[in-house]
């Protein structure tokens, strides 16, 4: 489904990602991991076109890496930034409402929390609950591939175990790219692919067969 070659960023004459190559196959779930600065986000970014970028980005065998982020989102490929960016002036319903594809009522029986804040405006939310209304909007635009930035960031516990669960549901459905610094051996457990970056390379990729082995391995990387 979604397939990166030789992909490379600069900005300000430093190279943030170089020579990326990855496949993420339909209904594959995969972790991105690496420490601040690694390239993650901007690798979310590129593939979405949201930075310039060279190398190859294809979709669906469609060659996208000179499609602008409209056409690109149009394709099926939406993101949930790590920052909360909700339109504040908005209620909570507009907000999920913005590039739709479901009925947002479907999307308020999945989260009953934001159900009951619907007709509030959201730039008086708390932290956790924008990065909910961020969650709900993304799946609201009923992607074929979702890209997450730190989903669990900012939410409490149980938030956090209700975002997991739908994210393993939605998992069989579409597929989903994770970048999280949390419950990585919990994500595992349920991942296909695993992706290490460090400085801005693929220090270490792996198809998940070993959940054990895969864990040894990224211990070693000090990553869990």
């Amino acid at each position: 489904m979604l397939k990166v070659e030789d992909l490379s960023v600069e900005m300000n004459h430093r190279m943030i990602l170089q020579g990326i190559n990855l496949k993420l196959e339909d209904k594959d779930l995969a972790l991105v991991l690496g420490p601040n600065g690694s390239g993650k986000s901007t690798l979310f970014k590129a593939i979405l076109g949201l930075i310039k970028s060279k190398g190859k980005i294809e979709f669906n065998g469609v060659d996208i890496s000179n499609l602008n982020p409209h056409k690109r989102f149009e394709m099926g490929i939406t993101m949930a930034p790590e920052r909360m960016r909700v339109a504040s002036n908005l209620t909570v319903e507009d907000n999920i409402s913005i590039g739709a594809k479901v009925d947002v009522e479907e999307v308020f029986e999945m989260f009953p929390e934001l159900k009951r804040l619907r007709k509030q405006k959201a730039g008086t939310l708390s932290g956790g609950e924008k990065q909910l209304v961020v969650f709900a909007r993304a799946i609201a635009s009923k992607p074929s591939l979702l890209l997450l930035d730190e989903p669990f960031q900012g939410l409490y516990e149980d938030l956090v175990l209700k975002i997991e669960e739908k994210i393993i549901e939605l998992s069989g459905e579409i597929s989903i790219a994770i970048i999280t610094h949390e419950r990585i051996e919990e994500m595992i457990y349920n991942a296909d692919l695993v992706v290490l970056l460090l400085g801005g390379k693929i220090a270490y990729m792996e198809e998940i067969e070993d959940i054990s082995k895969t864990l040894e391995n990224l211990r070693r990387y000090m990553i869990v």
